[in-house]
């Protein structure tokens, strides 16, 4: 409580912190893309005792005005937003099963030393623990147990729009996505995909998922 500590964070997601905007409402920050970028900063500052979440944000807000030199203004603007529905066909994911249980620890468990590798097609395989990766533009997001309100929340964050859940199931569900990044953040024109590319995100989620 009386000590922040930030490793390699960019200063998007530091303005991120300092003025509280939580997933999946990122879209609601908006800067140069240099913001987004890694290498980033790393921050360590004595917060006095009894500070609370609000005045922590604040002194954030000064440091980055200080520091950083950034400058911030608040505007309203007109915004794409989706609404997530269930295709004619109905959704091609199936309802989650029982999580597996572990002996020491009641759920399920992965080896820490196992990271995503390419497949063959080049999207990353998930070893257990491990629920995304992006390897060379390539990404790979599954979930076996997850609310489509969760779905939603994560969708608003990649496609950094509002995102609301109106399809109307309320369980859990075993998701699982692939799609180009590379692709998603450059949609080709009329003719300019190649085989070798893969979906959009939003492409993904209409074939894959329904």
């Amino acid at each position: 409580p009386e000590l922040l500590t930030c490793e390699d964070m960019s200063l998007f997601s530091l303005a991120l912190m300092a003025y509280q905007i939580e997933r999946p409402q990122y879209y609601r920050l908006s800067g140069p893309d240099w913001m987004r970028q890694l290498p980033g900063f790393d921050v360590s500052a004595r917060v006095p005792a009894g500070a609370t979440k609000d005045d922590l944000a604040a002194m954030m807000q000064t440091m980055l005005a200080d520091r950083f030199k950034l400058v911030v203004h608040r505007e309203s603007r007109e915004a794409q937003e989706f609404d997530l529905v269930v295709a004619k066909g109905g959704p091609k994911f199936t309802e989650s099963a029982a999580p597996a249980k572990d002996a020491a620890n009641g759920g399920a468990k992965g080896d820490a030393s196992d990271k995503p590798k390419p497949a063959a097609d080049g999207y990353p395989t998930l070893p257990p623990g491990h629920r995304a990766a992006i390897i060379d533009d390539r990404a790979h997001f599954h979930d076996p147990q997850m609310s489509i309100t969760f779905l939603a929340a994560m969708l608003a964050t990649q496609l950094a729009k509002p995102v609301h859940d109106a399809t109307g199931l309320s369980g859990t569900y075993d998701i699982d996505l692939y799609w180009d990044t590379a692709i998603h953040a450059n949609p080709p024109g009329p003719g300019e995909q190649t085989p070798d590319q893969g979906p959009t995100l939003i492409q993904a989620v209409q074939e894959q998922l329904g």
